[in-house]
């Protein structure tokens, strides 16, 4: 399936809506692409956004368990599951995190688990900090 639009939405209009206001359990949209070896599973292009996101989540402030953004990968061949590349940034920060309040728990948490005394080997490192690659 393809979708096209070539005209101009304005900020209240919407491309796609997939809408399930009264669903109560289950899985809204499900993305099955297990058998792609290479590419992209899903790819947003906003080069020329100018103020938003391109991607957001709201919600949460009922949860009681689980999260809104859970990456669940497994990496044994040095890859980084997870990756930020930002460029050249000129002013700003390339990742913030924020909230107004903290009454218990912590802005960021770093945990390894693990059922062995040396879940982290000595060549493994919970943090890593380098600056143009000398280790700081």
């Amino acid at each position: 399936m393809e979708v096209s639009f070539n005209d101009t939405l304005s900020h209240l209009n919407t491309l796609m809506k997939l809408a399930a206001p009264k669903a109560s359990r289950g899985t809204i949209l499900n993305i099955n692409a297990q058998n792609l070896q290479y590419g992209t599973g899903i790819h947003i292009d906003a080069s020329n956004l100018f103020a938003g996101s391109a991607f957001e989540i709201i919600g949460g402030s009922q949860m009681t368990q689980g999260s809104l953004f859970k990456i669940n990968a497994k990496s044994t061949g040095g890859v980084s599951p997870m990756e930020i590349h930002a460029g050249h940034v000129e002013g700003g920060a390339i990742m913030n995190i924020r909230s107004n309040a903290i009454s218990s728990g912590s802005s960021l948490k770093l945990e390894v688990t693990g059922n062995q005394a040396d879940a982290v080997s000595q060549e493994g490192k919970l943090l890593l900090l380098e600056l143009n690659g000398t280790r700081i």
